[in-house]
């Protein structure tokens, strides 16, 4: 059977037809989403929040250091084909940094108060990455060993556990952190304690799932909330499924048998079933959650202590009744009626009293049936699905006007979207079913741009935890081991052993031109393994991929990825070299280095044709739409050095870096020198020029928490000494909460262009935006702009202009 959520969730899809988008702004002709998804993990300690990248991902630097409403992070995504350099020759009238938004909402908890996670690509100063919650929280931020990912640490899981003073509040009780689970065993002699912080004790545990072991690796113990965030910092970069759980006697036993001088907080005897919590509304509501997801012996001892340490309240009233439920739950049916029969006597004439009655009569019915039946009952049990997502709405008016012509454009577009993914998960596997889509209708005065639509992802993905493989089938996207985006087909992976990992993909390569349909001129199949080393720091992968375009050779590469992340300096190497052309496509490497007083020093390389080097690439300019038609005139031999010739070589040198200054203020400095190969003329094609180097040079400066606790300002001058032209730009941008519902967000930004043919564009762009939001499912946006430029030269002088509105509305489920 489908859950009414589910089903809901697809009748809200059907109905957004027609108008669907994965973005905020426009996708029609975004390449590169870098926003995946988010996933979160409650724990004991602090609340998770891991940030998922399609593509590799490099941190520079964050702001505010430690706490705060609004995280700006600054990112440089590692992936692009097209060089960043090209955009400097857009149209300034048009192309304004406002239009590259990739947004992802969440439906905001007590537990993880998260609003948004914002992708601004174009903004002047670099890529950020903003994450809003619904109040401030005090957060650690790591990223992962394989640059996918980055992960914000959320101290507590109430407003009261975010307070400093009292995250060294020490507890009675052990918890232990389990660090990876798997049905290969795990060999502590390769975990190098003294990489860790000191004072832990790593051991193993086995469990039981469905007639089949189970090997957990675990760390312990801890006994305060610092601690437990603390070693999550430290651990979470290289085992990504840790997770805080309270210690059992069987992990104390295990863990003195590995170290016999453990020292614990308690006797096993001692140990609970859940956190001591300070309020009886958050033991309640903990107690609730236990209740559901069946940890009936975690809420019966939470309700137990409600009724002990607030007595004679409601709280005390309703946990009596509840810790009936809990008792009848797990079976102790002589328990529940004894708690039934006592609440009853106690609260005779309460408005509850009639409920009540009717579970005690309905224990003592059921309680006289055969016990088989109730097992039965209770095994057929089915675990629930989980549906998360996002309907998206936008509409936008523009208006240009050009003072040398009396005809104005006008353009409405419209768009809604959905973003969608369904979790099951139980012990022995997960399930996770995904859809993202969008359809654009475009109005213009002047064009009939006409409608699009696209499907961006949709997929089924399965892990099996028990046999350590997993796979995903339909629409997805894929940035490592030589596959390239997004693809129709099927991935699998398979963990050999803890060192070892083997990973295959097949698919159609998908042309979001051709509005989202399957194609299959192209195809391609891959292997690629992951390997660990001795450090934890290391990790490789090595790839080999083959794809074919109308039955002949497209791209035949080998490759890999050298990763090293240690907490201080990180290195990231990206080959792809192409055995068929016996041609380098790409290298990158990244180097990082982080200090003592959390400034960092980035320094890159990269060389990469551009576009990537295919037979496809032969397409370029001919009049024909596929290489099977470009057979019939011309032999593979000459298709392929068509390919060549169309094919250009990229280089860029960067330096960049980020100096907190105080915990408020975040310093940004980058530097950029690159150069574009010359094309040459063939096939009819006409040849492009190359570039000089070019000389790029950016600095920002932010501050949160300046006119108010939790805005943000930002300062942005970036300079461009390019071959035709140079340019200077400025802007600025403020995030300012109006109250906890309301957000403005004012920007400018200000080029002054000189050509090296003696003409100069001036341009000035600026907009506000309000943000509202109306509960924690829904979001109103208004956003108005206007932008001008000035183009002057010696025989012809003239101003275009463009105002623009736009209204969005967000819903989270």
């Amino acid at each position: 059977m489908i859950s009414r959520k589910l089903l809901t969730t697809l009748i809200v899809f059907l109905a957004a037809l027609p108008g669907i988008s994965v973005l905020q702004a426009l996708p029609a002709t975004e390449v590169y989403n870098v926003l995946e998804r988010l996933d979160v993990k409650i724990s004991p300690a602090s609340a998770e929040l891991t940030i998922r990248f399609s593509i590799p991902v490099n941190y520079i630097g964050h702001t505010p250091q430690k706490s705060g409403k609004t995280i700006l992070i600054r990112v440089k995504p590692l992936a692009q084909n097209a060089p960043d350099v090209r955009n400097f020759k857009r149209n300034p009238l048009t192309s304004t940094s406002f239009k590259s938004d990739e947004v992802l909402s969440w439906k905001s908890s007590s537990e993880m108060p998260l609003q948004d996670v914002r992708y601004i690509g174009s903004a002047t100063g670099g890529a950020v990455i903003e994450v809003n919650f619904t109040r401030a929280v005090s957060f650690n931020l790591v990223q992962s060993n394989d640059f996918r990912s980055m992960t914000l640490i959320v101290a507590g899981t109430s407003k009261a556990e975010t307070n400093p003073k009292k995250s060294g509040r020490k507890s009675r009780y052990n918890y232990t952190i389990n660090l990876n689970t798997s049905s290969k065993s795990f060999d502590l002699a390769r975990v190098n304690s003294k990489e860790y912080p000191a004072g832990l004790t790593f051991y193993t545990m086995t469990t039981n799932v469905e007639g089949k072991t189970l090997h957990h690796l675990r760390v312990g113990f801890f006994h305060t909330a610092a601690q437990i965030r603390d070693a999550l910092k430290a651990i979470r970069p290289y085992y990504k499924k840790a997770r805080v759980m309270l210690a059992s006697r069987n992990d104390i036993k295990n863990a003195r048998n590995a170290n016999p001088r453990l020292k614990l907080a308690a006797s096993p005897s001692q140990q609970p079933k859940s956190i001591k919590n300070e309020s009886a509304r958050s033991m309640m509501n903990r107690a609730k959650r236990s209740l559901i997801g069946g940890k009936y012996q975690s809420a019966i001892v939470l309700y137990s202590r409600v009724i002990k340490k607030f007595p004679n309240t409601r709280k005390a009233q309703d946990a009596q009744e509840f810790l009936g439920v809990a008792h009848q739950r797990s079976r102790q049916f002589a328990h529940a009626t004894k708690i039934f029969k006592k609440y009853l006597k106690k609260y005779p004439k309460s408005k509850d009293t009639l409920r009540v009655k009717q579970r005690l009569n309905a224990l003592l019915t059921a309680s006289k049936k055969p016990r088989n039946k109730l097992k039965n009952r209770q095994a057929s049990k089915k675990p629930k699905w989980r549906v998360r997502g996002n309907v998206f709405s936008t509409l936008r008016y523009d208006k240009r006007k050009s003072s040398t012509s009396p005809t104005k454009t006008d353009t409405t577009t419209f768009v809604t979207s959905l973003n969608a993914t369904a979790t099951r998960s139980t012990k022995k596997d997960t399930v996770r079913i995904r859809f993202s889509g969008s359809y654009i209708n475009n109005d213009s005065s002047v064009s009939s741009a006409g409608n699009d639509y696209r499907i961006s992802y949709m997929y089924y993905d399965y892990q099996n935890k028990l046999s350590d493989y997993s796979f995903r089938l339909g629409r997805q996207s894929k940035y490592s081991g030589g596959v390239q985006g997004r693809f129709d087909g099927v991935s699998f992976d398979y963990r050999i052993n803890e060192r070892w990992k083997v990973n295959t993909v097949a698919g159609f390569p998908v042309n979001l031109s051709t509005n989202g349909a399957i194609t299959t001129d192209k195809y391609f199949v891959g292997l690629n393994v992951d390997l660990a080393t001795n450090s934890k720091y290391l990790t490789y992968n090595l790839f080999s991929i083959f794809q074919t375009v109308d039955g002949i050779s497209d791209r035949e590469s080998i490759g890999g990825e050298i990763r090293y992340l240690h907490p201080k300096h990180s290195l990231f190497v990206v080959s792809d070299y192409d055995t068929s052309y016996q041609a380098l496509n790409k290298l990158l490497v990244v180097g990082n280095w982080r200090f003592n007083n959390k400034a960092t020093l980035n320094v890159s390389y990269d060389y990469r044709r551009s576009p990537l080097l295919t037979t496809s690439n032969a397409l370029q300019g001919q009049s024909v739409a596929s290489i099977r038609e470009l057979l019939l005139s011309m032999s593979e031999a000459q298709i392929r050095q068509l390919a060549e010739d169309r094919t250009a070589a990229f280089r860029s040198f960067s330096v960049s870096g980020s100096y907190p200054l105080g915990a408020n203020w975040l310093l940004n400095g980058d530097f950029v020198v690159s150069n574009l190969d010359a094309t040459t003329a063939s096939g009819g094609v006409a040849a492009t020029l190359g570039t000089d180097n070019e000389f790029f040079y950016t600095a920002q400066a932010i501050r949160s928490n300046l006119f108010k606790s939790g805005d943000s300002t930002a300062f942005s001058v970036r300079y461009a000494d390019t071959t035709n032209y140079d340019k200077w730009t400025y802007s600025a941008l403020l995030r300012y909460p109006l109250s906890r519902k309301w957000r403005v967000v004012p920007r400018i930004e200000v080029d002054f262009q000189d050509l090296n043919d003696g003409s100069d564009i001036r341009t000035i762009r600026t907009a506000l935006r309000f943000e509202y939001r109306a509960g924690r499912r829904h979001r109103f946006e208004f956003e108005t702009g206007y932008t001008s430029a000035d183009f002057n030269n010696s025989t012809n002088d003239r101003t275009d202009t463009n105002i623009y509105y736009n209204i969005n509305f967000i819903a989270n489920f």
